[in-house]
């Protein structure tokens, strides 16, 4: 194609970047004219058929399309291809983009493709396993980031988020696969979708991904036709100074929840991390502390926890919805049902508030809980180190402090998942 600019050369209706002109774009076979006006788009378009015609090749101009962005002229001539017409659409798919020329929808159609493409993939990931088997949790969020977030996170890189219905569109998606994975209900708390996962808000992983991609373009050399689209699209450079800024605060989740020096979403875990202490229906959750490797215990905000590495989906699924508050307990159906906090009271002792630490820990209504509660206690007496046993002893008989501990460490999580579903299933038994 090195003798094509001889045909289609630069004109005064041009499209110009910096101090070049941008008569047209190749993408593989896909070729983009570029032009200010009608008569401009229509000579280089000649120009492109008589190339065509010297090199041997046909344009095909039934899938050839114009758009026009801007107001209309009602004298508008038609656009030829040789004789034959070539028609003017509102939207158009290029590189991936679903572009439209109609006011404030240039990229909106983009959104509805890119989320209903990450969500069918995300049923067929699901899909699978009606043929495979339940898969573990690692497995799956490793899907999603092979399979689901490069749909979710496409175009971030040149699209800002600031109209908050359209990144809700994403949002949804994400958020239905993820509880998906963790097994929880629709209504289910948010913030725990990320912080037992270690998963960034999707809002969140596109605005990294663009400041990421906003370094990049201003250490490009003046000229490069990337800095020059960059300055010229959010008005950082010559034609004035502050529009990038002013769209970055008008996306919906600001930027300042960002580390944008280390490039680390840093503000953004302290951000998750609060909602997670505020909400008081996550209390188990609080203050939890965890050993890091074989080092020291501490807090850490937002990671794939252990008991979600637990194989057996039902004992994972029992144990991650006590956690999460998205259990039928008492402490939190009677919440909702408006029944007093103190008549909530445990369907198999009848003499304390039934929820997650009374049922697993304390409870003593029925025989066959009893039993299997010393087998666990005598199963963590053999596995945990000494200073873990220790960490248990210092809290008393503080049964939410007992449990914050025993699923913060790994060995005990898998221990006290299969007795958490027995638990579940026996007071299911004796509500019925």
């Amino acid at each position: 194609m090195a003798d094509l600019p001889q045909w289609i050369p630069n004109d005064d209706d041009d499209v110009v970047l910096g101090t070049t002109p941008v008569t047209n774009l190749e993408q593989a076979d896909d070729i983009l004219l570029l032009s200010t006006t009608a008569r401009g788009l229509q000579r280089k378009m000649s120009g492109l058929f008589r190339w065509c015609g010297r090199n041997f090749m046909i344009i095909n101009s039934v899938k050839s399309e114009v758009m026009v962005f801007g107001t209309r002229s009602t004298d508008m001539p038609q656009f030829r291809f040789g004789d034959e017409v070539v028609s003017v659409v509102d939207a158009q798919s290029y590189i991936g983009f679903k572009v439209s020329s109609k006011p404030r929808m240039l990229l909106s159609r983009h959104y509805d493709e890119k989320a209903e493409q990450a969500r069918q993939v995300g049923l067929s990931i699901c899909g699978l396993e009606a043929l495979i088997g339940k898969m573990p949790v690692p497995h799956l969020l490793k899907l999603y980031q092979s399979l689901v977030d490069p749909h979710l996170t496409h175009g971030c890189e040149i699209i800002l988020d600031t109209v908050a219905n359209q990144l809700q569109k994403l949002e949804r998606v994400q958020l239905a696969f993820l509880r998906r994975v963790l097994g929880v209900g629709e209504r289910s708390i948010r913030v725990v979708l990320f912080t037992e996962t270690g998963m960034l808000p999707i809002r969140i992983r596109r605005l990294l991904l663009a400041i990421d991609c906003v370094r990049y373009y201003v250490r490009l050399p003046r000229g490069h036709l990337a800095r020059e689209a960059f300055e010229r699209g959010y008005g950082t450079g010559r034609d004035g100074e502050g529009q990038l800024g002013s769209r970055l605060a008008s996306c919906d989740f600001g930027a300042a929840l960002l580390d944008v020096i280390s490039g680390r979403p840093v503000g953004a875990d302290k951000w998750l991390h609060t909602l997670l202490e505020d909400n008081e229906l996550l209390y188990l959750l609080h203050g939890r502390k965890e050993r890091v490797g074989s080092g020291e215990v501490r807090v850490v905000r937002r990671s794939l926890r252990g008991y979600l590495r637990i194989g057996n989906r039902d004992h994972r699924v029992a144990l991650t919805k006590l956690l999460v508050a998205n259990h039928t307990l008492r402490s939190v159906t009677g919440r909702w049902a408006g029944i007093p906090l103190n008549e909530r009271w445990c369907r198999m002792c009848g003499q304390a508030e039934e929820t997650p630490e009374h049922v697993l820990l304390e409870c003593r209504g029925v025989a066959e809980v009893i039993t299997q509660r010393q087998r666990v206690r005598q199963l963590l007496m053999n596995v945990l180190k000494p200073d873990d046993m220790e960490r248990i002893r210092s809290v008393g008989s503080r049964g939410t402090d007992q449990l914050r501990i025993l699923i913060s460490i790994d060995k005990a999580s898998v221990i006290v998942a299969p007795f958490a579903y027995k638990v579940m299933k026996t007071l299911r038994q004796v509500a019925s």
